[in-house]
């Protein structure tokens, strides 16, 4: 019955403790004290959100004195370990709403998310799922994000696309930068193997000029700037829609990565202005433009409506840093997977993240899954398909020291 000064370290090193006491009320007690970035680190661990809610289900009158925003937190919790149904999370935030003191108070974007959910859960329960059978499976594939090309990753992207057995056609959008491809001094090991960083870092040689070197070579033997003739190969399939911007041009040069991301994704979207055009599609798949997989297993994979696959093994993604979803895949139904890929406005997600995790308004991972939360979209498990992201080729020891002008026995 001590007070404890420090409740995120007390939760955070006995949460399995807390998991397994039946007196959870001390649980609830010391979350009730934490701020948003303390019950996230908090909630990240493991059986913490199971012993909530189960002490919420049987002290339902305990539930107001969640402040809102800890309330989404578990929420978004319980979502990502699949321990609360549809039916149960309507009941809890319409209780919330309801009964929580002063809720014209509420900060308005919070209210805003908790509505939107629930009129989201509403509505996903009336929904009639009808599947078109016999139907013949068309892809519209989104190839967007940044480009980490080598030499090999186009055709590491052709014998991808190989493997899907429906038919398709390409809608490609990124820009000119390619990743991978600066090297900055505190970060060599990215470009030159690790251990040849200690030699140098044990040598007292200038790291700087080391990245300098490496990215002189760059601008002479590898693509650092993609075009259109970068995808022409990709020209032989029935249509391939392509859009490359000039990331050092307004408004680009001013975008963050995840922005470019989120723009990209939904820049063929904005840009096709026919009607029902997405709807002639059957599916749309949305991939990195250096993923590698075997997406064979699609052509038998029945997707319901109001269903999301991603790359990641568990769907929704709920860590230290914050709340998502997979952002290197996405596979489902047109008008579900549109949600997602048009997210670049989406105002309340945007907000939310600033909000809930005092992140950027866009952060990869984080507006995907916030939008698929409030849309009350399903994602499922993936054990469909294993991905990796084509490898940057680093630059060899030999290659280094002759930049360098040092013989290798010499470092």
């Amino acid at each position: 019955k001590k007070e404890i000064k420090n409740p995120i370290n007390y939760l955070y090193d006995f949460s399995n403790f807390f998991s397994l006491t039946q007196n959870i009320e001390i649980t609830f007690q010391l979350f009730c004290k934490l701020n948003n970035s303390q019950a996230t680190i908090v909630l990240s661990r493991g059986g913490i959100a199971d012993s909530l809610i189960t002490f919420l289900r049987k002290n339902a009158k305990e539930l107001t004195k969640l402040k809102p925003s800890l309330f989404i937190l578990l929420l978004l919790k319980l979502n990502s370990i699949r321990s609360i149904n549809s039916e149960e999370e309507c009941i809890i935030i319409q209780h919330y709403i309801e009964q929580y003191p002063q809720i014209n108070t509420v900060n308005s974007i919070l209210l805003k998310a908790l509505k939107q959910r629930l009129s989201s859960l509403k509505g996903n329960m009336q929904l009639q799922i009808y599947t078109a059978k016999g139907k013949q499976r068309k892809i519209a594939i989104f190839i967007t994000g940044q480009s980490r090309f080598s030499d090999k990753n186009l055709s590491n992207l052709r014998n991808t696309l190989s493997t899907i057995k429906s038919d398709y056609d390409l809608f490609v959008s990124t820009w000119s930068d390619v990743g991978g491809k600066h090297a900055e001094s505190s970060k060599l090991s990215r470009h030159i193997p690790a251990s040849l960083v200690q030699d140098l870092v044990a040598s007292k040689v200038n790291l700087h000029d080391v990245a300098v070197s490496i990215n002189e070579y760059y601008k002479k033997h590898e693509i650092i700037k993609i075009t259109l003739s970068t995808f022409e190969n990709l020209n032989d399939y029935s249509n391939a829609f392509i859009n490359i911007k000039d990331d050092n041009e307004f408004p680009y040069n001013e975008m963050s990565n995840p922005e470019k991301m989120y723009y990209h994704n939904c820049f063929w979207i904005r840009t096709i202005k026919q009607e029902n055009f997405w709807q002639s599609y059957t599916h749309i798949l949305k991939i990195r433009p250096d993923i590698e997989c075997d997406f064979s297993a699609l052509s038998e994979l029945d997707i319901s409506e109001n269903q999301i696959l991603t790359e990641e093994a568990n769907g929704w993604i709920f860590r230290e840093w914050g709340f998502g979803i997979g952002d290197q895949i996405i596979y489902g139904k047109p008008e579900t997977s549109l949600k997602l890929l048009d997210g670049y406005n989406h105002q309340l997600a945007k907000e939310m993240c600033e909000v809930l995790f005092s992140k950027p308004q866009y952060h990869g991972h984080m507006n995907l899954g916030i939008i698929a939360w409030l849309e009350g979209i399903t994602i499922l498990r993936n054990d469909i398909f294993k991905h990796k992201l084509a490898a940057t080729k680093k630059i060899s020891t030999e290659q280094i020291m002759a930049m360098l002008s040092k013989p290798i026995g010499n470092i």
